[in-house]
């Protein structure tokens, strides 16, 4: 067991997460960005920036109204190759893809602005997604507090109805500084969504036990974190650790202190039920539909929910809005079967 108590309250334990080996330009980058004390003035900089290590410093925010959400939600990274209005319950798009590099002025006017640029039909409820590699999110941050609710500001004015905050990395291989700096970076600017009036889902990023009774105790503190957000395409993704990343998913439910509504991205399908049944309410956000119809892969349904993807080429400047829609056919109720035996798997 290591020990590293800047305030008397952080642990290093049960430390079993397998190692993450980036490529070698991100691990340049990752490595010029991680916080070291053996860096002392940089060190020093960024444990100001963040108000020291702890959570329990992260300004209040009142709580804001419920909202209600799809099961399944569309990612949408572009318009392109469609000439159509794609219809969903709800749609989401990149945060960055949102909002200007600069975020000095919006990128697009309205909300109609919005859906006429991402070819959905005006007036569908959207959601942002925070996930991302480290350089938009590390953009993100550099604006400073002012900056990040300047730009908060531009989104609620398209009528967003929720955001997932940045999911700020985790390593084993860095210093656990990093780890603690990226966890209140995390904390911090769920506040200022939710300060500014904009519901977002706290996105709990964790590698050890420790960080997990973290978190635990940072939403049972507060009744402001009404959402919480996992992915599963990276650390999480590991085979070997996915049934312990969904034991602490549940055990952070279970010790909330009230119902958590989950917003969940790349988790594999058959960890849909536990996820479903341990929490009040579960939205994926599904990324396959839009990645295999730019892929020109169709989809068709198969036994236990599962979908067989096959090749579906088109002619030169062919419309993708068919088979768009078709896919979101196919891939909402494939999420609707697993939902569905979850929900019956439920004790009465």
């Amino acid at each position: 067991m290591h020990t590293l108590s800047p305030r008397g309250d952080l642990r290093w334990d049960e430390f079993e997460a397998p190692r993450v080996r980036l490529p070698r330009p991100l691990l340049r980058e990752s490595l010029e960005l991680s916080v070291c004390r053996n860096k002392p003035r940089d060190f020093a900089r960024r444990v100001r920036e963040v108000g020291g290590f702890q959570l329990d410093n992260v300004p209040r925010a009142s709580a804001l109204p419920d909202i209600s959400l799809p099961g399944v939600v569309p990612v949408l990274y572009h318009g392109d190759r469609r000439a159509g209005l794609f219809a969903p319950p709800a749609v989401c798009l990149p945060l960055y893809a949102v909002v200007r590099r600069s975020l000095s002025r919006a990128r697009f006017a309205d909300a109609d602005d919005v859906a006429r640029t991402f070819k959905f039909k005006s007036g569908t409820p959207l959601v942002l997604t925070g996930t991302d590699i480290d350089r938009p999110l590390e953009r993100w941050w550099s604006l400073g507090g002012n900056g990040r609710k300047q730009a908060i500001r531009v989104l609620k004015g398209l009528d967003v109805q929720l955001v997932t905050t940045p999911n700020y990395s985790m390593f084993t291989d860095r210093p656990r500084w990093d780890d603690m700096h990226s966890m209140k970076r995390i904390a911090l600017t769920h506040q200022e969504f939710v300060g500014e009036g904009v519901r977002a889902a706290l996105h709990v990023n964790a590698i050890t036990e420790r960080d997990w009774e973290r978190w635990t105790e940072y939403v049972h503190a507060r009744s402001e974190v009404k959402e919480v957000a996992y992915e599963f395409a990276t650390g999480a993704g590991w085979a070997e650790r996915t049934d312990w990343h969904i034991a602490q998913l549940v055990g952070l439910s279970r010790n909330a202190g009230r119902p958590l509504h989950l917003v969940v991205r790349a988790a594999p399908r058959n960890v849909l039920g536990d996820l479903a049944a341990a929490f009040s309410g579960m939205t994926v956000l599904d990324t396959s539909t839009f990645i295999k119809t730019v892929r020109r892969q169709r989809g068709r349904g198969a036994a236990l929910g599962k979908i067989e993807w096959q090749p579906s080429p088109t002619e030169d400047k062919e419309a993708l809005d068919e088979l768009l829609m078709d896919n979101w056919s196919v891939v909402r109720c494939s999420y609707d079967h697993h939902r569905e035996e979850a929900y019956r798997d439920l004790p009465n």
